[in-house]
């Protein structure tokens, strides 16, 4: 009897990737076909895995019809099935994703063209001969309208298909043809030329719901598999791309004035006991009375960041997730969870009434400009609830109090505002988040800013309590990433290793987790901690080291949310 495994275009627990089903006479079935099978009471799609021939007797459902034959290319089927394994995922799971979220390709709205300046054109000809040269490469870019001007260099002067990857709609917006990560799963595309523009953004990856993947690996996976080029673009790599790119080629930076770095710890000492230290209020004042716009980064949302008792120390915590709410005018709310709740008006823990605000928020940031600067429009633009109306895109002179949204989502870098002034209030807020990622990705947020201010001709100021740490990251950025890649080395963090983030979401435990685990657990490094109320439980492999962790993971139930990052 010849029997052919499937993998059904529906999700499907990790650990069943094919069933079996029977080939009824007279029908020919192969690897990549697309066919129509039962399941339960359904018929369902399904790609034909293998075909082989069995012993007769077995009692197996037949298959019902060849939908298309070689529906999927050998090569596309390779890269689908090693991405599920890497991911510890069903084959069917990542197969149903690649058949139904074939990404459309939108046109760019109708914004100015890029324009670079003169100086600016022997590097686009530089990085189009390193492009034409080498199968894969990395281009560091001064800011997105470098990039965009590149990408538009690319497509007219090296044969395509191209295909152009960016992080969020609203980039896609800006670059013709543009695609989003959902494009890294399309079949049979006939791209020679791939390019990743913003690559170091983490939204082109999806973690968010199944399967969890990162369209940059899918990509490069592609790139193995075939002769197309790959092209990651951005205004600096990551320490993976400093492991993973032969060739990178590092922007003109001699172009662009070093930043104003400004101590805080200084500026305490001479009395700024606010963000708006002496610089920054010399230089914004400066901006507004040339006529200009300013732009201020600061990601933090509210008027603190929480509260704390004077007489016990302790700080409320939110209630649904145990994380730290940020305190508005009228309310407390957590951003983990999303939870408001009334402002406390006394210790939880002592009694006390004595409590105290901590850390600056933006809207205090806002009500001390006001008082500064009146006439002078001040606003927020975060991220907005559903209750929140849009940002405003209004080009009339204002301060600008900028969370991470603005660059993601409101500003349109070919056509912004005039800024005489861009600066980051707080430049190492980031290095607190406990990602192992957290200094490349405060490196890259501030070179971003930086690019803006130097399409805009203006000042880039930044703020900082470790003067020493921000000239290194700013005046060094690669010494500095090479300096964390040395590091990852050494701990095997990756791109020397893998770490697999292990999520209880349903009835199972950690403790259970670890006890199916045990054997293969031994000699890896084992963190367990909560995030968000959920118990995480953090297993990091060194290169080489897997051993049949991954197959054992594969066995886990599917309330176990398991991510590599």
């Amino acid at each position: 009897m010849i029997i052919a495994r499937v993998a059904l275009l529906r999700r499907m627990p990790r650990r069943i990737d094919v069933l079996d089903y029977s080939v009824p006479e007279g029908l020919s079935v192969s690897r990549g076909d697309l066919v129509l099978v039962p399941f339960r009471s359904l018929l369902t799609r399904a790609v034909v895995i293998s075909v082989g021939e069995t012993e007769p007797g077995g009692k197996l459902r037949p298959l019902t019809s060849l939908l298309a034959p070689k529906a999927m290319s050998e090569t596309d089927l390779r890269v689908f099935e090693t991405t599920a394994k890497q991911l510890v995922q069903s084959t069917s799971t990542v197969l149903r994703e690649v058949f139904t979220n074939q990404a459309p390709r939108p046109s760019a709205s109708e914004t100015p063209r890029p324009s670079i300046r003169q100086t600016e054109v022997p590097f686009v000809k530089q990085a189009i001969e390193t492009v034409r040269s080498t199968a894969e490469c990395f281009i560091e870019v001064l800011d997105f309208v470098q990039a965009v001007a590149l990408v538009e260099a690319i497509r007219k002067t090296i044969p395509g298909p191209h295909r152009v990857f960016v992080p969020h709609h609203h980039d896609a917006a800006l670059i013709d043809g543009a695609m989003t990560r959902l494009a890294g799963l399309e079949l049979n595309t006939p791209s020679v030329v791939d390019i990743v523009v913003r690559s170091g953004i983490p939204e082109h990856a999806s973690y968010d719901r199944n399967p969890r993947y990162d369209a940059r690996e899918i990509l490069a996976l592609q790139h193995k598999e075939t002769k197309r080029k790959l092209v990651f673009i951005d205004v600096a790599p990551r320490v993976v791309d400093l492991a993973a790119f032969e060739t990178i080629l590092q922007a003109p930076t001699e172009l662009i004035e070093p930043p104003q770095i400004i101590d805080l710890v200084d500026q305490k000492k001479a009395g700024f006991t606010s963000l708006l230290t002496e610089p920054i209020l010399a230089a914004t004042t400066e901006a507004l009375q040339s006529g200009k716009s300013v732009l201020l980064s600061l990601n933090r949302k509210g008027v603190s960041t929480g509260l704390r008792c004077k007489d016990c120390g302790f700080s409320p915590l939110c209630k649904s997730c145990g994380g730290s709410p940020t305190v508005y005018e009228d309310h407390m709310e957590c951003h983990r969870c999303g939870v408001s709740a009334p402002i406390a008006t006394s210790c939880a823990k002592c009694g006390s009434v004595k409590l105290t605000q901590r850390g600056v928020g933006n809207q205090q940031v806002k009500k001390r400009l006001q008082e500064l600067f009146p006439g002078v429009e001040v606003v927020v633009v975060e991220k907005p609830d559903k209750k929140s109306p849009a940002p405003s895109r209004s080009r009339k002179q204002q301060v600008i109090i900028a969370t991470r949204y603005y660059l993601d989502a409101v500003l349109n870098p070919l056509d912004p505002p005039s800024f005489g002034l861009v600066a980051d209030v707080l430049g190492d807020i980031g290095l607190s988040d406990p990602a192992y990622t957290a200094g490349e990705n405060v490196l890259h947020h501030l070179l971003e800013l930086r690019g803006v201010a130097y399409r805009a001709k203006c000042p880039f100021l930044v703020q900082t309590w470790d003067k020493q740490l921000m000239d290194k990251m700013l005046l060094d950025p690669h010494g500095y990433l090479e300096e964390e890649r040395a590091l990852r080395k050494l701990v095997s963090l990756p791109p020397y290793g893998i770490l697999y983030k292990l999520t209880t979401r349903g009835e199972t435990t950690i403790e259970e987790i670890k006890q199916r685990l045990h054997n293969a657990l031994a000699g890896l490094t084992v963190r367990e901690h909560t995030e968000r109320k959920h118990h995480v439980l953090e297993i990091l492999i060194p290169n080489g080291r897997s051993g049949n962790l991954p197959s054992v993971l594969k066995q886990l139930p599917d309330d176990v949310i398991i991510e590599r990052v």
